[in-house]
């Protein structure tokens, strides 16, 4: 009776199992929907200069590697190096991703891609740069916030020579 028993509880588990595959696909596409679009929100918040929105995407508790000058920047550093930015643009910057990956796993997913993005500053120098990116997201309140980022440009080592808008 006890291994009919068993029998039957490990039918149900597979039973649930199998019909939450489904949902659990649909969820993923949903995630990923999501994060994209968080992502496309930071970018268009950086293209009016709204601070807020373009840091929108990011966990007060991030921890970032970025192209700023410190080692390791923090969520108060973000919207600093967005104001300083934001105040030395002239003009209307451009912001796009290209090649973006993003794999959902529950509560955690994490993206690469590649962001280019140009603007020009008060006394006309300009930026024309595409970074390599890799964030980690949790899912915190059901919205999903980057944790983690690393942003970087390709350097040669040998002749320190950056490609700031480096192509495959």
């Amino acid at each position: 009776m006890l291994r009919i028993l068993i029998g039957l509880a490990a039918a149900a588990a597979l039973v649930v199992l199998v019909y939450r595959q489904p949902a659990y696909a649909a969820n993923v596409a949903a995630d990923k929907a999501a994060i994209q679009a968080s992502l496309n929100a930071g970018c268009e918040g950086f293209i009016h200069g709204d601070v807020a929105a373009a840091v929108a995407p990011y966990s007060k508790n991030i921890f970032l590697f970025d192209l700023a000058p410190k080692l390791h920047s923090n969520y108060d550093d973000v919207i600093q190096v967005n104001k300083q930015l934001a105040g030395a643009m002239e003009g209307k910057p451009t912001c796009a991703y290209r090649d973006v990956a993003i794999e959902v796993d529950h509560n955690h997913a994490y993206a690469h891609y590649l962001l280019a993005f140009t603007a020009t500053l008060k006394g006309g120098k300009t930026l024309d740069v595409v970074e390599r990116v890799t964030d980690v997201f949790e899912r915190t309140n059901g919205k999903w916030l980057v944790v983690h980022e690393h942003a970087s440009v390709p350097m040669d080592i040998m002749t320190e020579k950056l490609y700031l808008h480096a192509q495959e």
